[in-house]
Parts: C-alpha cells; structure tokens; sequence
C-alpha cells in the first residue's frame, strides 16, 4: 500500500524528466514568420525573414516544389538561423521549396511559413550596387586568407595608392596603405596578396595589415598579375614582364614586344597568354620565356580570362580576351584566335568566368560606362544592365560571386 502511494507520487515527477528530456523544457511553439523572402544565386540562395525576439528558427527545404518537416530522406533542416541566412551548395538548375517554422524556450516547432520556390543560377546576369570604396579609381581585385585569419577575405586596390578590404565584397573598408603610387591590379597567391602599380610598384601583404615593397628592377607600370598555382606574373609597358615563384622575389624575362601589356591569365592547358596595346598577343608555357602571336586585330586588348570545364569526363580549354571598340577574341589554344561579336563599340576592359561542375559556364566581360555583357561560349554575348554609369576597370569571380569595380569608388556585384 505505501509503495504504491510512492510510485503515484513519483509519477508526475517522472513524466516532467521525461519532458525536459526530449526537449519540451516549458518552452512552446511560435506563430509562423513573416515576410520570408528567398533570393537565388549561384548554386546558393538568401533567405530573410522578420525577426522576433526570442524566437528560434528553423529552416526546412526540399528539392521540387513542396517542403516537408517529416520527410527524412528529401527534407533538409538547419537550425537556430539567423536573418539574413545564406545557404550554400545548392545545384545550379534545381528546383527548391523553403519554408521556416520557430520556437520559443526549446518547445515544440511551430506552424510554417508560406513556401517559397526559387531555382538557383549563375551569377552574372542580375547586378546590384555594393559599398563604396571612397572617390578613387579602383583597379585591381583578389581573393584569399590573411596568416592571422581563417575568413577569406577580398582586398581591392586603385589609384593613389588606395587599399581596401571585405569578407563579404560588399561593404568595404579602407586599409592604411604605405604608398600614394597608383595600384593597377591585385591577385592571391604563394601565400600573399599581391598588388602592382606605376613606376614598377610591387607591394605583398600576408596579413592585409602590413604591406612590404619588392625590388621590381623597372620603373615601368605594371597593369596586371596572372597566378598559375605555382608562379606570378605580371605584366606592365613596353613590354615588361617580371615573374616570381615565392611573391617576394622577382625576376626579369625578355618580352618579344614593346608594346604596353594590359592583361594576363593562365589556363590549365599550360599555357599563359598576355594582352596589350595595338592587339599585342603572347604566350608562353613557363611564364618565363614568350612567344608573339597574331591577334587579328589593332585594337587595344586590356583583359583575358581561361577557362577549363570538364563535364562527362570530356576537358574543354577556352580563353576570352577584350579590349577597345568592344573587342572580343576568343581562343581554344591560346595561339589561334577569332574575332567575335559583342553588341557593344565601349571600351571593355577586364573579364572574368565561372563554371559549374556540371553543365554551365559564364563568361562575364566589364567596362567604360558602366557596360557589362556576358556570355555562356565566348562566341556570343548578351548586354546586362550593371545599374552603373561608372567606368568599370576589373571585374572578378570569386566564392560564385561576379564583383565589378571603377571610377569614383563604384563597386557592384553579382551572385
């Protein structure tokens, strides 16, 4: 009789353990969140929603056009958001169906939201103005992780010596630079951000922080950098062409041109093509040593970009180079090289290209007047409006974001 007196008197206590335990703790469900909002983007998409206070989120996703909360083996959930939420590693082309629900101390997960259904694309078609980068010309772009940081981090650079910096190549904020010599392009590699500029200016930083002057044994400009995985290049006028192998040393090689070089880029194929004034063309399979090539054309090439895309095991090789009167050539090889139609007469001087494992490739070419076309070939480009008037002086991919940058601290982007 006493025992029994015991076990019903344990027993609420126990089932209130047995509550606490899985999670229900007091806490309730609450009301569905508003005004969600996904927005596509390069296999990722942004999602937004309006925010209460104390409530935790919850999101659901399926591929197709419904969400569900109980469906294991298609429903994806991430917990504890907040807003704005990217999502990444999503596939270019599918079809996804969101929805978020919320809770309030641990309780249970409330009513969902209204569904929403976006398929997420290639960057480079739909532009949007990103943060000022003060009044300057911004010239040059790169990409990559400082010694002190696991945050990749994008650092710009432009005339007067400015410097910048943004882990999200949005909003920018300026970096003290040591320098007023105009920078005219930037790139990540060996370990170093590298920047290049007037009167044969060569600046690396490992810590965005703290920037060191080479020795570049030129009084030249210097226009562009090229990287290859294991080597720099950059490029200047009449001709210049140093290169380096550690970002802090730097050797001379002898150019097969006088002209003034404005461009470089390095394809997979082993080969690294530079671009200049008056349609100068050259390449070279070390980086060291260069060989002139006809261009088929007089115009003043500024930008090129390689492309290498696999898909279905087959390996397809393409360059992209621009220039004035909207000039586009287009390369297999590096060596043999076609005149192609831009829609555009203005001057396009950076490109830039992303590729999807799978099925896509978009070439993305920037210039004066805020113009920008793209193109899924090489062959044939369509005009985008970049929302600028600016002129745009580079243009680059990274983490499936296009950012352009130009005249008067402009900086737009695509994702």
């Amino acid at each position: 009789m006493h025992l029994t007196r015991l076990c019903r008197a344990l027993l609420p206590l126990s089932a209130a353990a047995l509550l606490a335990s899985c999670g229900g703790g007091g806490g309730s469900s609450a009301s569905a969140p508003q005004n969600v909002t996904v927005t596509a983007g390069d296999t990722q998409v942004t999602i937004t929603w309006t925010q209460e206070s104390g409530v935790t989120y919850w999101l659901w996703y399926d591929e197709g056009t419904t969400v569900s909360t109980t469906s294991k083996t298609a429903s994806t959930k991430v917990q504890s958001m907040v807003t704005p939420y990217p999502l990444s590693g999503l596939t270019n082309g599918t079809t996804y169906t969101f929805a978020l629900n919320g809770r309030v101390d641990g309780g249970e997960g409330g009513p969902l939201s209204t569904a929403v259904t976006v398929t997420p694309r290639l960057a480079g078609a739909t532009w949007n103005t990103g943060g000022s980068l003060g009044s300057t010309e911004m010239r040059g772009l790169s990409y990559g992780t400082a010694s002190d940081s696991t945050t990749y981090t994008y650092v710009a650079v432009g005339a007067g010596g400015v410097k910048y910096k943004s882990t999200d190549g949005k909003t920018w904020t300026a970096i003290t630079s040591n320098t007023a010599t105009d920078f005219n392009a930037s790139v990540y590699g060996l370990g170093y951000y590298l920047a290049v500029g007037n009167s044969g200016l060569i600046q690396y930083s490992s810590d965005i922080s703290t920037w060191t002057t080479a020795t570049s044994n030129t009084t030249n400009a210097l226009n562009a950098l090229g990287y290859s995985g294991g080597s720099v290049v950059a490029v200047g006028d009449s001709g210049t062409l140093r290169y380096s192998t550690n970002g802090t040393s730097w050797n001379t090689s002898t150019s097969p041109t006088t002209a003034n070089l404005r461009g470089i880029a390095y394809s997979a194929q082993g080969v690294w093509v530079a671009v200049g004034d008056g349609g100068a063309l050259i390449t070279s399979t070390d980086g060291v040593n260069w060989t002139a090539r006809s261009s088929g054309t007089t115009n003043n090439l500024r930008g090129v970009t390689a492309l290498t895309s696999t898909i279905n095991s087959v390996t397809t090789y393409m360059l992209v180079a621009v220039g004035d009167n909207g000039t586009v050539l287009f390369s297999n090889d590096g060596v043999t090289w076609t005149t192609k139609s831009s829609g555009t007469t203005e001057q396009l001087n950076s490109v830039a290209v992303i590729a999807s494992a799978t099925t896509a490739t978009r070439f993305v070419a920037a210039g004066n007047n805020g113009v920008i076309i793209t193109s899924e070939d090489g062959s044939t480009w369509t005009a985008r409006s970049s929302g600028t008037s600016a002129n745009l002086r580079e243009v680059r991919r990274y983490a499936n974001v296009f950012t352009a940058l130009g005249s008067a601290g402009t900086s737009v982007y695509s994702y």
